[in-house]
């Protein structure tokens, strides 16, 4: 009965990394599988849904060169690789949302098994062997931290947020980059340096091309090189200085760093300069906040509740002499002393407790950013606390062993069939929270319910729920909640453009361009506010305020086609018709798979008699668009007027089937809101 009891555990044994990978697999599909079929959130809009720039792959180049590719947003980045999985993602299956989070909970999972193959190469091999005692294998340890990171309900937003996928990628970047630094240049030659080398420099280039984030990693290999490469025990000024070979390794990987800032600096000149100027807090404000927010992540690690999409509440710090700020140094002042002092007889544990403060950095130092919190920001930093947690749990189970097994086996299995039950335990527990937490993320009614629900004075949930109602058509819910968001915040434009949005959809047109002003004036960069206004002034024929205000949206969003297709119909209500066709033109190009865009440059063809081109025009959107009717249909007159009458037959009876399978309906559209 033993022997059988024990098989499993002979298996594991025999092929851990074989059985790590479907363990892994099995509970984050169990964690997460509630979660793919959830709608598109936020950012998602502005980054994917409604960027035209993801739905061709002839757009791959552009991502490496225009950082305005980034988003139909006003946010510039770098963030090429990103990019790139979003456009492979629409071109399996279009705005498919399972297709887009299977992608994330693949790299998330990919994470985590990286995770448990990090921790056995250090601890495998002396002497960084974690303990001498065999009756632990330390795969046992690395599988339960990788498991804790997979299902951890704190890591939700970072798999269930589409948009969050920068974290998760470049995480996994980071995390590939530093175990093939394992297996190479860190390895003591165990293994063949220069392919496991070149390795690590691919993947560290992916990482930053993915996210900034992945910057601190030549820290971090400095940091392991101080800690486990250092059997004298020298200080790190000494350890370079005496052995300056050591620093030879480093050079691809700053070469790396450097062409990388190189790139950011080229592109985004003024970057920095724009976010510190744009938001309500400076650099110093951020960083005494950030000093309670590195806290408020370990928190969540350990209890996560309450999870909020958005931490409105957070709230700035603003002196170094703030009591919260105060208690927050001093914790962390202490945890990095601990760190520090058992080095030497617990190095894993004081390397990951570095790494969890070095990885949150980037985005949570001095730099301001729009948010104090994110939950997706401590994606990579919960690599470390997972870990530690997984060595502080096999210090405790040894602890019991010792105390309370002694010689005897059978005490020492019932206690290891104990800790095994406790480890359960507790991933079973964070597995149920992770379901549990997935539901609020269904659509965007429940996210921001969830939201007010837990923070009553969040403004942006207040917006976000009433831009839920307008696109319901509930305009009723829809002014309630975005007055109340107004109320709660009313120096923000983004609130205003939606209440103008939803005045001028009621004809209350001079209710909608006081909001519409009040928008500009609050923020005179805000695109979506100089849109539709435009189309206010359009359609009350104040032409030439209209194409200035659609000009001045373009300025800040180059492929924003709503805003092409407002001066193509404001230069054909003033009979412009050749400065239509030049807008219509533009629209197809930016974006092939917008129906719009055929409609209007199809039918200024057709009314000036140039019926062959509208053909051609029609044919190129059915061909891309094959299920739209209303493109069949316009195919069909095109045909029709060139003299085609069985075309013109086979495209109309087209048509009318598609009409009749879909029941097309035209959605509004609702103002974005980044």
């Amino acid at each position: 009965m033993d022997t059988f009891r024990d098989l499993p555990a002979r298996i594991f044994y025999k092929h851990p990394r074989l059985l790590a990978f479907v363990f892994l697999a099995a509970i984050s599909f169990v964690a997460y599988v509630n979660a793919l079929p959830n709608s598109f959130h936020f950012d998602d809009v502005v980054g994917v849904v409604r960027n035209p720039t993801i739905r061709d792959l002839k757009y791959i180049p552009s991502y490496f060169t225009d950082p305005s590719t980034f988003a139909l947003g006003r946010t510039r980045e770098w963030r090429p690789v990103l990019q790139i999985t979003y456009a492979l993602n629409y071109s399996i299956a279009g705005l498919n949302p399972i297709v887009f989070r299977v992608f994330n909970l693949l790299f998330h999972l990919g994470t985590a098994f990286l995770i448990f193959l990090v921790i056995t190469e250090i601890c495998e091999h002396p002497p960084r062997k974690l303990q001498s005692d065999s009756r632990v294998p330390v795969a046992l340890p690395a599988l339960f931290a990788a498991s804790l990171f997979a299902v951890h309900t704190a890591n939700t937003e970072a798999v269930d947020y589409i948009w969050a996928r920068s974290s998760v990628l470049a995480t996994f970047f980071y995390l590939l980059a530093f175990y093939c630094f394992l297996r190479g240049p860190f390895s003591d030659g165990r293994s063949k340096q220069l392919p496991w080398h070149a390795a690590g420099l691919l993947s560290f280039a992916l990482g930053v091309g993915t996210k900034a984030t992945a910057v601190t990693l030549p820290a971090v290999l400095v940091l392991y090189e101080i800690l486990f490469l250092n059997p004298a025990g020298k200080s790190p000024p000494r350890l370079f200085l005496d052995e300056p070979r050591r620093i030879k390794k480093y050079i691809p990987v700053i070469a790396v760093f450097f062409a990388y800032l190189a790139i950011r600096t080229l592109l985004l000149p003024r970057m920095f300069t724009n976010i510190a100027a744009a938001r309500e807090v400076s650099s110093l404000s951020y960083l005494l906040t950030q000093f309670r927010a590195w806290i408020y992540y370990l928190k969540l690690f350990l209890w996560p509740h309450p999870l909020l999409v958005d931490f409105a509440g957070f709230g700035w710090s603003h002196s170094l002499w703030d009591i919260k700020v105060l208690l927050s140094l001093g914790l962390i002042s202490a945890l990095l002393v601990v760190a520090w002092r058992v080095r030497r007889t617990k190095p894993l544990i004081s390397f990951f407790a570095f790494w969890y403060f070095v990885a949150l950095l980037p985005e949570a130092s001095f730099i301001p950013l729009a948010d104090a919190v994110v939950g997706y920001r401590a994606y990579p930093a919960y690599i470390a606390l997972a870990v530690i947690a997984a060595m502080l749990g096999l210090e405790g189970c040894l602890w019991l062993w010792n105390r309370f097994g002694g010689s005897d086996e059978r005490n020492a299995s019932r206690l290891r069939h104990l800790c095994v039950m406790l480890g359960s335990l507790v991933l079973a527990a964070l597995i149920a929270a992770t379901i549990a937490r997935n539901r609020d993320w269904r659509d965007g009614m429940t996210l921001w319910s969830d939201v007010i629900q837990k923070d009553p004075a969040n403004p942006r949930a207040y917006m976000m729920l009433g831009a839920q109602f307008l696109n319901q058509e509930d305009y009723e819910n829809a002014k309630e909640m975005l007055e109340h968001a107004i109320r709660l915040r009313p120096g923000r434009s983004h609130a205003y453009v939606l209440r103008g949005y939803l005045n001028s959809r009621l004809n209350r047109h001079e209710e909608a361009l006081s909001d519409l002003d009040r928008a500009v004036q609050l923020d005179s960069r805000a695109p979506y506010a100089y849109f539709y206004r435009g189309e206010l002034h359009r359609r009350t024929g104040e032409y030439e305020k209209a194409l200035a205000d659609y000009h001045a949206a373009l300025r800040f969003l180059p492929f924003y086609t709503d805003a092409y297709l407002g001066l193509a119909m404001t230069h054909l209500e003033k009979h412009e018709t050749a400065k239509a066709i030049e807008a219509c033109t533009k629209l197809v190009g930016i974006d092939p798979e917008d129906r719009r865009g055929y409609d209007c440059l199809g039918n200024l063809f057709i009314e000036q008699g140039r019926f062959p081109e509208a053909v051609a025009l029609y044919q190129q959107g059915t061909r891309r668009i094959p299920r739209d009717s209303g493109l069949w249909y316009g195919l069909g007159v095109a045909h029709e007027k060139n003299g085609n009458y069985e075309e013109a037959g086979n495209a109309f009876e087209k048509a009318g089937r598609l009409t009749s399978e879909t029941n097309q309906r035209s959605p509004i559209m609702i103002p974005l809101v980044e």
